[in-house]
């Protein structure tokens, strides 16, 4: 990859993610590289999806420009620049940015072997059209969008995340010797909740924070049940009334999670780096769940849930010294 674009992916990294910054910062060459700019490209996607300022059809012709120019490298790419002046007003500055300098990831992205652009490219339009389709399907009322069911929100957690976790199981497979056909083969049949497991933990802890920036991914039809209007997400005396409303949601993210450590497991114990990778956003998930059945009277809270700093650096040192042993892993999981 060329050394300026690859420096400014890894350098521009932590300003939008630094957790995945820390995760992937572990990886070796040229896994570290591939998976650093296949997160930026799907974080360019996501910038635009999730712009107020940016009407349907404007999203629509942003994200196929930008899936159009992963392939084609006449593209005139001056259109970053038009893109990121209609965003930047509602998007952060980082992501903003992210989006102006659009080109260099895509010369990064077009600069890596064939063999990975391969792996990444078909699960990137994969997200990208199923952003777009969930953009148009999710109604807008009263200035909110909305997921109706359970099966819609797994449907709409695939698309944002589940094709990631097909595209790093493509990657690993590139990289990994150890990961035979048939390694591959069971690795795939849980990548899928792998994803959705991360995705769900993510709108649980972000309900309040999702509401404000327009968007509600508690189903409609859990809300009804629990007879909640969705401004009552932004009312910590609903907590209790809303957590024990979730309950087939946290079955499903059960069986989610429990999918995702049987994939990381599957990892070759050698590939110590790409197991301590998978296995810090897991354990920090599953610690997330912990804390919201610990503090479900404050679930709602204006005080995000978050894993505290202390218990962040526990669950590192932990997984430094036995993430590449399928039995210390096994009796972590129990324990937790």
């Amino acid at each position: 990859m060329p050394k300026d674009d690859i420096k400014f992916c890894h350098d521009f990294l932590p300003k939008v993610s630094r957790t995945f910054a820390l995760s992937i910062s572990q990886l070796k060459e040229p896994l570290r590289s591939e998976i650093c700019v296949t997160y930026l490209i799907c974080r360019i996607l996501d910038t635009i999806e999730d712009s107020p300022s940016l009407p349907f059809k404007r999203k629509e012709n942003s994200i196929n420009f930008f899936l159009d120019c992963l392939v084609n490298q006449k593209i005139n790419t001056n259109a970053f620049e038009e893109i990121y002046s209609e965003l930047k007003e509602q998007s952060s500055p980082y992501d903003a940015e992210l989006v102006k300098n659009g080109d260099k990831i895509r010369r990064s992205f077009l600069s890596s072997r064939k063999e990975s652009q391969e792996a990444i490219h078909p699960w990137v339009v994969e997200m990208g059209k199923g952003m777009l389709l969930y953009n148009k399907k999710m109604e807008e009322k009263n200035g909110l969008k909305e997921i109706k069911t359970l099966e819609d929100l797994d449907n709409y957690c695939y698309y944002i995340a589940g094709t990631v976790g097909y595209m790093l199981t493509n990657l690993f497979s590139l990289n990994c010797p150890e990961i035979d056909k048939n390694k591959y083969n069971y690795l795939k049949e849980r990548a899928n909740d792998f994803g959705l497991a991360l995705q769900k933990v993510n709108i649980l802890k972000d309900i309040r924070e999702d509401y404000i920036r327009g968007w509600v991914f508690i189903p409609q039809k859990i809300l009804i049940q629990a007879k909640m209007e969705p401004s009552n997400l932004l009312d910590e005396n609903y907590s209790i009334i809303l957590y024990n409303s979730l309950f087939p949601l946290f079955e499903t993210l059960k069986k989610n999670l429990q999918s995702a450590f049987e994939y990381l497991i599957a990892i070759p114990e050698n590939e110590k780096e790409v197991r301590l990778f998978l296995s810090t956003s897991l354990f920090f998930a599953r610690e997330t769940v912990n804390l919201i059945q610990k503090k479900k009277k404050n679930f709602l809270s204006q005080e995000k849930l978050k894993i505290s700093r202390l218990q962040v650096s526990k669950i590192l040192a932990a997984l430094q010294s036995k993430c590449n042993s399928n039995l210390k892993l096994e009796k972590m999981w129990k324990r937790n």
